[in-house]
């Protein structure tokens, strides 16, 4: 399934996106998205053993 994303950028912000035609913004922010939670999944694999640890010596 497919879902549709609106965002909303200001005006200084589309000025400068439409100085590069060429990007395909779209394409730029799924590859933002996917990053954004990759990270966030493999800081979650690295702080739960810290969370756990500081629970254990409460």
């Amino acid at each position: 399934m497919v879902r549709e994303l609106t965002i909303t950028i200001d005006d200084e912000l589309e000025k400068e996106m439409s100085k590069c035609p060429q990007i395909d913004w779209a394409v730029v922010l799924r590859k933002a998205i996917k990053d954004c939670l990759k990270r966030k999944e493999i800081s979650e694999v690295y702080t739960a053993p810290v969370e756990t640890a500081i629970k254990q010596e409460e």
